[in-house]
C-alpha cells in the first residue's frame, strides 16, 4: 500500500491573490483540491491498467481511493483489490467458462531459440455457466459467472471475483514519481481557479455574455 498525503500549505502567495479576490478561501482551495485528487487518481488507475492488469482505468480505479482533509487530501494505492471476472469477457463451452484473467507468459530458450508458453493467462472455472447453453447468457445473470451449490439445480452461487494483487515493487518508482506530481497538480488547480474566478468577475464567462 501507498499513502501520500498533500496538504494546502506552501501556497500563501496563491492563497493571499484568493483572498484579495474577496471569496471564501477555505472554500476555493477545497475546489481546487478537490480537482487534482481527481486527477491524480485517474492518472495511477492508468498506470495500473497499462503497466500491472489488462482491464479499463474505471476498472482500475478500484485499487485508488481519495480523501479530502480540511487541510488537503489524501490518496492511497491499495496492495491488492478484486474484480468481477465477467470483466474479463469469459467464454462459456460444455465443460465450464474460461477466462483470461492474466497475461500470456512465453518463455524463449536462449540457444534453440524455441519458445514455449509458461502460462496462457487463462483460468478454467469447472462445472461453471453463464447461461443455458454457451454463447447464450442469461439477462438475469448479466454476464455474471455462476456454479450450482451442489447436484441440485438450485440454488446458484457466484465464482468468486479475480483477487489481484498489485505487483508495487516493478512500478513503485513510476508511481512515486506521479505522486510527487501531485502537489505540482494541486498548486495547478489552485491558480486554474483563480483564473475562472477572475473571468467570472470580469463577465467574460460564455454564459455571462448570452442574456
Amino acid at each position: 500500500m501507498i499513502r501520500v498525503e498533500v496538504k494546502a500549505d506552501g501556497m500563501r502567495e496563491l492563497r493571499d491573490r484568493l483572498a484579495a479576490m474577496d471569496v471564501n478561501v477555505t472554500k476555493e482551495v477545497r475546489i481546487a483540491y478537490w480537482k487534482a485528487q481527481k486527477r491524480i487518481r485517474s492518472l495511477i488507475a492508468g498506470l495500473i491498467s497499462k503497466n500491472i492488469i489488462n482491464q479499463p482505468k474505471k476498472v482500475c480505479q478500484k485499487a485508488v481511493y481519495s480523501k479530502m482533509r480540511d487541510d488537503g487530501f489524501v490518496v492511497v494505492i491499495r496492495g491488492e483489490f478484486s474484480i468481477a471476472i465477467k470483466r474479463f469477457k469469459p467464454k462459456q463451452n460444455k465443460q465450464g467458462v474460461t477466462a483470461k484473467t492474466g497475461k500470456k507468459v512465453v518463455k524463449q530458450d536462449p540457444r534453440t531459440g524455441k519458445k514455449d508458453t509458461l502460462n496462457n493467462g487463462k483460468e478454467f472455472y469447472k462445472s461453471a455457466f453463464m447461461g443455458p447453453r454457451p454463447g447464450l447468457q442469461s439477462t438475469k445473470l448479466r454476464g455474471a459467472v455462476v456454479q450450482r451449490a451442489g447436484k441440485a439445480r438450485m440454488p446458484i452461487k457466484a465464482v468468486s471475483a479475480v483477487n489481484v494483487v498489485l505487483s508495487l515493487k516493478n512500478v513503485e518508482g513510476t508511481i512515486e514519481k506521479l505522486m510527487a506530481l501531485s502537489k505540482d497538480e494541486a498548486v495547478k488547480q489552485v491558480r486554474e481557479r483563480i483564473r475562472f474566478l477572475t473571468v467570472k468577475k470580469q463577465g467574460k464567462l460564455n454564459w455571462q455574455n448570452k442574456g
